[in-house]
């Protein structure tokens, strides 16, 4: 299933989406309390479906909504998703993972000057953090080593053995086939998103996962049922329903988190969908809702007919 670092990276885009169902917190371990906000669940744009064709000028090519953290939806893959991807020249993904990518998210999750993560933030977030890291497969003396990102990221994956994410599982039948394989975003571009934070959010960021690590592990049970039934606009919703900071930083979130990336996936996949035979695999949250990617394609003209 390849190395912990690596599928690590598989699941860091999808996964960012969860830093909006925590609340923001002001001081280290106050543990804010979780408030649900009004969240708009009407007139979502392609709010259901996981694959769609996409066609304009007699050119046809695939996208195909992913998660990132259950291997097991790979066994329940539809027919359709199989044999759109058997059928197509290029695969797109978001990140290609490969060695060069793997190394250089190591090199930015762990602390390599001797500093430990209890020397960065609260003693005793740091020790919850370890306790709740060995439940991930980190033994403690690499959890101690973790940058506080990197140990909030691990922390929102599912707790267990790690598993080999939907996109490297289609990468690889990708590779099978002999379809050409190409990466949307570079890896400097999703770290980037963690690495320009400032020590003080990292700090806030990791306190967040430990207070409120049982409502997280719970709202990624809640996201794979949704995903499983298809409903992209419960996904979205999902990831909007609470917040305790304010509107402004909540919203500025999102920004960085989906729409901007959304902007820059959309923008680079272009010239496979003027050529046609492209199959796309992004996180289902990118897809649905005025400026998800799917939008954004049938507002540039391209005829969007959900498959699956």
């Amino acid at each position: 299933m390849g190395s912990w670092p690596e599928r690590f990276l598989a699941r860091v885009c999808a996964l960012l989406l969860l830093f909006a169902l925590l609340p923001r917190l002001s001081y280290a371990y106050d543990c804010a309390p979780i408030v649900e906000v009004p969240t708009p669940t009407d007139n979502i744009p392609f709010g259901r479906g996981t694959l769609f064709r996409i066609s304009a000028n007699g050119q046809v090519s695939h996208m195909f909504g992913t998660i990132h953290v259950s291997e097991d939806i790979a066994g329940q893959l539809d027919a359709s998703v199989t044999a759109a991807l058997s059928t197509s020249s290029d695969y797109l993904m978001e990140v290609v993972i490969d060695t060069a990518a793997t190394i250089k998210m190591a090199e930015a999750m762990f602390f390599v000057d001797g500093t430990h993560l209890a020397d960065v933030v609260d003693g005793a977030v740091a020790a919850d953090a370890t306790r709740l890291l060995a439940g991930h497969g980190v033994a403690a003396p690499l959890a101690e080593l973790l940058q506080p990102w990197a140990a909030f990221m691990t922390l929102s994956m599912p707790k267990g053995a790690p598993t080999t994410p939907l996109d490297s599982i289609l990468m690889n039948r990708a590779e099978q086939q002999g379809i050409a394989v190409h990466g949307l975003e570079t890896i400097d571009e999703q770290l980037g998103i963690f690495t320009a934070m400032t020590l003080a959010e990292q700090r806030e960021m990791l306190t967040l996962s430990v207070c409120h690590y049982d409502f997280n592990q719970a709202a990624l049970k809640t996201l794979v049922d949704l995903y499983r039934d298809r409903d992209l606009a419960g996904m979205m919703v999902l990831s909007t329903r609470y917040q305790a900071g304010t509107p402004e930083l909540e919203q500025d979130f999102m920004a960085d988190l989906v729409w901007e990336r959304n902007d820059r996936m959309v923008e680079r996949m272009l010239p496979f969908l003027d050529a046609g035979g492209a199959f796309i695999a992004v996180g289902a949250m990118h897809l649905a809702g005025e400026r998800g990617i799917l939008n954004q394609l049938a507002n540039r003209g391209f005829l969007i007919e959900v498959i699956h």
